[in-house]
């Protein structure tokens, strides 16, 4: 697991991300400004994805950290190119939802119920985007309002784990 501290620094990271594409979604952003964020989100993940892989020797971080930030460059790099449908991204999503079930099972088996109930957010968000992406469902008030729920979720958790009043078990 990563250190606390480096999994807050993500999580506010994700939190911004997640509040500047509901706002996308919804018109109100730019796509340039939407790329932005998730390139700077990206690098974040994979910063500290690497960090924990190389340095803490665990693969496990290193390939959830790495969910994320492919998850914000494949944006970024759809938004460069002007791509104006992502299905590419929507699967990949899909694949990003299976991959969570082990992140649950094992977070759950380990009593880190926070971690648990958040990695079953991010599943469901990235479900929501393969819905709406790949299967092209007319979902767009859901997501974006699951979005800012989300984002507001995971903000808070993001400053617990920095500050020190959450740990990944819960609170400290």
């Amino acid at each position: 697991m990563a250190s606390p501290d480096l999994l807050g620094v993500a999580a506010l990271y994700v939190c911004a991300a997640l509040i500047i594409i509901a706002f996308f979604l919804m018109g109100k952003v730019g796509a340039k400004e939407t790329a932005a964020m998730a390139l700077w989100t990206g690098i974040i993940c994979f910063l500290i994805g690497a960090y924990d892989g190389f340095v803490e020797k665990n693969p496990a971080n290193l390939g959830a950290f790495l969910l994320f930030a492919y998850t914000y460059f494949y944006l970024f790099f759809n938004i460069m190119t002007g791509a104006t449908e992502q299905p590419g991204l929507g699967w990949y999503c899909l694949f990003v939802v299976l991959a969570c079930i082990p992140f649950i099972y094992v977070t759950g088996i380990f009593g880190m119920y926070l971690m648990c109930f958040l990695w079953i957010l991010w599943a469901y968000l990235w479900g929501l985007f393969w819905l709406l992406l790949a299967l092209r469902k007319p979902i767009i008030k859901l997501t974006v309002a699951s979005l800012f729920i989300g984002a507001a979720i995971i903000g808070v958790c993001g400053v617990g784990f920095m500050f020190g009043w959450l740990t990944p078990y819960g609170v400290a």
